[in-house]
């Protein structure tokens, strides 16, 4: 769910504005967005805990800053940064900590990248869950040579054997 022109032009424009930015209400049709991306494509579950929020009120599900906006204003809307979470992680675990960085004083240079963590990244979980559910949904009907040159490194990610491509 790449942010549109049109979004970005919203972004943009609630920056320039300044104050308290992620509260300003001409932005609710992009977080809905990004709320919805990500129930969509996360598995409908908190980005910690992964508690199921399938049929769950979008007020009581939170858009998570993996790296909190308050610290990072610059990542505030990248959507590697991020994710959904029930309002327990958010609130009252992950709150403004930054302990799961590397190092916080170099971290702005390549957020974007696994070494800067020191924990499994949430968006990386959901992104490798939205995969494994599209290949072991896929592979099962089609078997076709596209299949067979998925990496062996996968397969057990996918609970299969490379016998049962061939």
């Amino acid at each position: 769910m790449p942010l549109d022109a049109n979004d970005q032009q919203i972004i943009q424009e609630a920056l320039a504005r300044g104050g308290s930015v992620w509260d300003d209400a001409t932005l609710e049709p992009v977080k809905r967005k990004i709320k919805q991306y990500y129930r969509d494509n996360g598995g409908e579950q908190c980005c910690y805990c992964r508690r199921e929020m399938r049929d769950e009120f979008n007020m009581v599900i939170d858009i998570e800053h993996v790296l909190p906006k308050s610290l990072f204003r610059d990542f505030m809307f990248e959507l590697f940064n991020l994710n959904i979470s029930c309002k327990r992680c958010n609130m009252r675990i992950k709150k403004e900590r930054t302990d799961f960085l590397v190092d916080q004083a170099t971290i702005a240079a390549n957020a974007n990248q696994s070494d800067q963590y020191l924990m499994v990244h949430p968006t990386w979980i959901t992104i490798m869950l939205t995969l494994t559910t599209w290949l072991t949904s896929t592979i099962p009907k089609r078997r076709s040579s596209i299949y067979k040159k998925l990496p062996r490194e996968i397969l057990p990610i996918l609970s299969l054997s490379w016998k049962k491509l061939r």
